[in-house]
């Protein structure tokens, strides 16, 4: 028994010594890895080698590319299932010294997986040439939602760093991947199961999106974990109803963003099932979420940090989303000049156990629609059962330090905005009408 048990361990031990799948480098193929010489189609071929063997891609240096590349294994009719590893040293704190990927172009993906299976992709920093505009908040809550123009931003092509299913059918009748007319082939089954992984993204219009095409399915089960978003216009972005038990897990948000979660206006304008777990949001964020899930599956955010933000955005649910054990501060009134006509506008979610308040001030924050409110709050934050109660001024003048007031017509919730006097200042808000509910700090 003991020499069985001996030369089962020895076999075992042996096994784990024999050589894997291949490891391919871009440079097998003539890549300089220097960040200056143009290596996409040194890139693209070793991608191309490494699908063929299910293998894994080994990208140690600086790769300047100036067109997408793309993973698929195309049969000859349609795109067949694949699975590959394209793995780096970066991790999602690097600072662009290993495992770079540089886009430079702005109208493409910087890496696409078309019906990969499985696939990973893992400690890779991705670069791209977005420029984050100069835009006012005041131009942002009446409406403009800032991004690079000079860069590719159309519902069924953006430019970004992983697109998972980026092309169709059929190239869409408004326009797709401009220099990527050649893939538009296949059929509509799409990836499922893949791990993006210890990566960074930054200076891309949207970092990651799936399902842009409109067209393709699936885009399921998929990971994104230990992800930084650098600037950009949305930061992930899913695009139809199929993409069910996605999980995006320990984002870092700390560059300038308009939202950093966007579902409904890309592809198909549809929103899958997601979850999101841990989330840091810092720098330049301006909202958390927009989405409308309303018919189809619903979003789950649990530990979310924001740092800072005007508000937590527009999120509509009619599928029971849920925003939960999270903490967020909202950017003071003085730093942004104005009192926002929200700081969170839809119905249907339900938000549990979570901090959402001005720090150190007992300020209402403003929710434009019906939101259900479970769970123990703490002092500073908002409580869910009574509406703040207002006095009646004449006229902005009389409005006291501290004090909080609706100066639309008297005992209507259809109000003209509100003001807050802080004691040196009167902030009011900026030329809106609607509806909207105060809610009262304990």
């Amino acid at each position: 028994m003991r020499t069985l048990i001996l030369l089962l361990i020895s076999c075992s031990f042996l096994a784990a010594q024999r050589p894997g799948m291949p490891v391919i480098t871009p440079e097998m193929f003539g890549a300089k890895g220097d960040g200056r010489a143009d290596d996409t189609r040194p890139l693209q071929l070793a991608i191309d080698s490494a699908v063929k063997v299910s293998g894994t891609l080994y990208v140690p240096n600086k790769y300047r590319i100036t067109n997408s590349c793309l993973a698929a294994a195309w049969n000859g009719k349609e795109y067949g299932t694949f699975t590959f590893k394209m793995i780096g040293d970066a991790t999602w704190w690097d600072v662009n010294n290993r495992s770079v990927i540089i886009a430079d172009f702005k109208d493409g993906f910087a890496l696409g997986i078309q019906r990969g299976k499985g696939c990973v992709v893992q400690g890779i920093n991705f670069q791209g040439k977005y420029v984050a505009p100069k835009s006012s908040y005041l131009e942002m809550v009446l409406g403009a939602v800032p991004s690079d123009t000079t860069c590719l931003d159309t519902r069924y092509a953006v430019y970004c760093a992983v697109a998972v299913d980026p092309v169709g059918p059929k190239k869409p009748s408004t326009g797709g991947y401009p220099r990527c007319e050649s893939l538009y082939r296949g059929n509509t089954s799409g990836s499922t199961g893949i791990t993006i992984d210890n990566c960074t993204a930054n200076g891309f219009t949207v970092p990651f999106i799936t399902s842009p095409n409109g067209q393709t399915q699936n885009a399921e089960q998929l990971t994104f974990s230990n992800i930084r978003i650098g600037d950009g216009k949305f930061g992930f972005v899913g695009c139809q109803a199929q993409e069910r038990t996605n999980l995006i897990s320990n984002v870092g948000a700390w560059g300038t963003l308009h939202t950093l979660f966007h579902f409904g206006s890309y592809g198909a304008g549809q929103a899958g099932q997601w979850m999101v777990d841990r989330a840091n949001i810092a720098g330049n964020v301006f909202q958390i979420v927009s989405r409308n899930s309303s018919g189809f599956y619903p979003l789950t955010m649990t530990r979310i940090a924001a740092e800072s933000i005007v508000r937590i955005g527009s999120w509509y649910s009619g599928v029971g989303d849920v925003l939960d054990l999270s903490n967020i501060h909202l950017k003071y009134i003085d730093q942004i000049g104005f009192i926002p006509p929200y700081h969170l506008k839809g119905e249907g979610l339900t938000i549990r156990n979570s901090n959402i308040r001005y720090y150190g001030l007992s300020l209402p924050v403003i929710v434009d629609g019906k939101v259900n409110w479970e769970g123990k709050w703490t002092r500073a934050a908002v409580k869910p059962d009574s509406t703040y109660s207002f006095d009646r001024v004449g006229a902005f003048t009389e409005v006291q330090p501290g004090q909080f007031v609706d100066y639309g017509d008297q005992g209507s919730w259809n109000s003209k905005g509100f003001g807050y006097h802080d004691g040196k200042k009167l902030y009011t808000t900026p030329g809106v009408t609607g509806n909207y509910r105060l809610n009262k700090l304990k």
